[in-house]
């Protein structure tokens, strides 16, 4: 119970921090945080979520053990999933979405546009996974939970709680994309689905 109390608290501080209306409120006191934000915005999560794992108690007891050659399978598949995550992150801009450019941006003293704790871009563009499903991150994130081949009780509320935060958050994320985007990203969500490739599309 309190590895879920835990994960719970460290999703709605997540999402407290990625919000827009928390971001405008720090940067508009402190400018010079468009440039740090997104970077410590990512330690904070790494750090937190450190704690949940490490710190708070919950049981490890083994459920199964998936025996080889399937393990092996599944292994493969969990590699191939973070190659897709790996991708993903590299076509959204890694540097921007770990915040080193910002942080270059800072050090060589640069000041292009920002939106919030982002440099603007030319517009919203749609490559790579992000053509077939709105949240591949979340997607490949969860093909590596949930084949994992040796679950424990532990191992599997992660699972579940991730899905659940996955689902839930990818809701306040859209709004913020459509905060930004507007109308680009509205005609996106018609288009592409937010998890399953080939699903029905939300209207």
């Amino acid at each position: 119970m309190i590895f879920v109390i835990a994960f719970i608290l460290f999703a709605v501080l997540h999402s407290l921090l990625a919000s827009r209306s928390f971001k405008k409120r720090v940067i508009s006191a402190y400018p010079v945080m468009r440039f740090y934000y997104r970077f410590l915005y990512n330690l904070v999560a790494l750090f937190t979520f450190a704690i949940v794992w490490f710190a708070a108690p919950v049981s490890t007891a083994e459920i199964y053990t998936v025996p080889s050659p399937l393990s092996y399978v599944m292994h493969l598949v969990q590699i191939g999933a973070l190659t897709g995550l790996y991708y993903s992150v590299k076509v959204a801009g890694t540097g921007n979405f770990t915040g080193l450019n910002q942080l270059r941006h800072a050090s060589q003293d640069k000041h292009p546009s920002y939106d919030l704790d982002e440099p603007k871009d030319e517009g919203f563009v749609v490559q790579g996974p992000f053509r077939y499903v709105r949240h591949p991150l979340y997607v490949f994130s969860m093909i590596v939970l949930i084949l994992h081949p040796y679950m424990t009780i532990k191992w599997l509320l992660l699972t579940i709680l991730a899905g659940a935060y996955f689902i839930i958050g990818s809701k306040f994320e859209e709004q913020r994309l459509i905060d930004r985007f507007g109308e680009k990203y509205n005609e996106y969500k018609k288009d592409v689905p937010a998890f399953i490739p080939g699903s029905v599309i939300e209207s």
